[in-house]
């Protein structure tokens, strides 16, 4: 595509001007140990997230725009590897992104085109990595005649890197995972270990599937972490315990003497906090030595949060994840409540407290009802019902990549005259602010707590080896 022929695409009735605001979001990537080692980049300006096939070229070249906009990338993918879709002709990659920290991805439209090796080996040349991306499925590429998708299901990365005749040029490859298709799978992910190239596997939802590809694969992307799952009695009541914890410091209405006197029920809680408070991360002028000397220098509603990330990130047995997660959409579900006239304190609890199940190894419904939470607060979390249950909707919607639906959401608690898709901007100034917000905490909190060893799983493995 031209670029005049672009400018007229973005300027369509479709797609809006170049300048419309553009939600920028992460999707982890998960190692074999369930870290966070990467995040795979997307961007929606809220009109439409099911993109024809070929549009894809104006959304990634949209894409780009909106991360070279971010003043400060790393407050997003802090120093991780990141994993973004590349225009057709390699063009206009940001200059904040790193190039040796940076995945770039092609689909089999791409990498058919003639230019396409001249323009790998080029990105390549400065640093960037080239991934060959058929997560998508075979049905999405049948129209170009190659012989290695027709009347196939899956793609192997391989075997049309082949035909084409690229097979030098790629340093990653990514797949889509389905049932019936083990034997295939496991083949790629060998030749890949074989090449000494990267590896993902896009699609892995169950805690099943991740115990038969992590490991196998170089990572993993899917929603399994977010699965309850026990880890055997110990593991059990230190979670549950922490979210009783949380439960409690989260209580509405809550005085000082309230928050002192459920942090001082746990002494170690207590060091660790004052340790974070005393860090360089406030830069106070005088040592804190107390809880009531914290609350009095940095109020209520701050010492409570410290106290919950303190919690949070002491946990053993969760993956650290889930622990990001629950304080992003804590302060997403706040910052978003607060921008619609609801109550955001009460907002942060409900998104703090989402993750309960799978917290505590049970089901939500069950967790909810031993702890201390009114009917509006259960009910947001438990069936995403009233007020609140929207906003943590919305939230959700934002973190699996639907930012239409958000908009929606968001559109019915407060109406816009200009359409739901004005609320992009609302939400991608939110949903970055929650992140930042939580790194933040995340950072702080490791230089006070130690990272937890993850629990032992299936003979001492996290997850099963094929």
């Amino acid at each position: 595509m031209n670029e005049t022929a672009f400018d007229d695409a973005l300027t369509s009735t479709e797609y809006r001007a170049r300048s419309a605001p553009m939600f920028l979001g992460r999707i982890p990537a998960y190692d074999a140990k369930a870290h966070t080692s990467a995040y795979a980049l997307f961007g929606s300006d809220g009109i439409d997230d099911r993109r024809p096939f070929g549009d894809r070229d104006i959304a990634t070249r949209r894409l780009f725009r909106a991360i070279g906009a971010v003043a400060n990338l790393d407050d997003l993918i802090t120093g991780r590897d990141v994993w973004v879709p590349c225009p057709a002709d390699g063009a206009g990659v940001p200059a904040n992104l790193a190039p040796q920290r940076t995945v770039l991805t092609f689909d089999p439209s791409a990498v058919a085109a003639p230019e396409f090796a001249t323009r790998s080996e080029r990105l390549r040349r400065h640093g960037y990595r080239v991934a060959l991306d058929v997560s998508g499925g075979a049905e999405n590429y049948g129209a170009l005649g190659l012989s290695v998708v027709a009347n196939a299901e899956s793609v192997d990365p391989f075997r049309l890197a082949h035909e084409l005749g690229i097979d030098e040029f790629l340093d990653a490859v990514m797949v889509g995972v389905a049932a019936g298709q083990e034997d295939q799978l496991a083949a790629v992910a060998a030749e890949a270990r074989r090449r000494k190239i990267i590896s993902m596997a896009v699609g892995v939802e169950t805690v099943t599937m991740a115990e038969r590809w992590a490991g196998v694969f170089d990572l993993c992307v899917g929603r399994f972490v977010f699965q309850p799952s026990d880890v055997g009695p110990a593991g059990s009541v230190d979670r549950l315990a922490a979210v009783h914890l949380l439960a409690e410091l989260e209580r509405p209405n809550s005085t000082f003497e309230d928050v002192e006197r459920v942090i001082g029920r746990d002494p170690s809680l207590v060091l660790r906090m004052l340790a974070l408070v005393n860090s360089g991360m406030f830069s106070l002028p005088r040592r804190i030595d107390t809880t009531r000397a914290a609350l009095v220098m940095l109020g209520l509603r701050n010492v409570r949060q410290l106290a919950l990330a303190v919690t949070l990130h002491s946990v053993t047995a969760v993956a650290p994840e889930l622990t990001m997660t629950a304080l992003v959409r804590a302060r997403h579900c706040e910052l978003l409540a607060a921008s619609v006239g609801l109550r955001s304190d009460v907002a942060f609890t409900v998104g703090l407290l989402s993750l309960v199940g799978t917290f505590t190894g049970r089901p939500t419904e069950e967790a909810l009802s031993s702890l201390p939470l009114t009917a509006e607060v259960v009910n947001a979390i438990g069936r995403q019902s009233g007020l609140l249950g929207d906003i943590l909707a919305a939230v959700l919607c934002c973190e699996r990549g639907r930012i239409s639906t958000a908009c929606l959401i968001l559109d019915a608690l407060a109406p816009s005259t200009t359409g739901p898709a004005a609320n992009t901007g609302v939400l991608a100034s939110t949903s970055t602010e929650a992140i930042v917000w939580a790194e933040r905490l995340r950072a702080g909190s490791a230089m006070v707590v130690p990272a937890p060893a993850p629990p032992p799983r299936q003979g001492g493995r996290l997850f099963r080896r094929p």
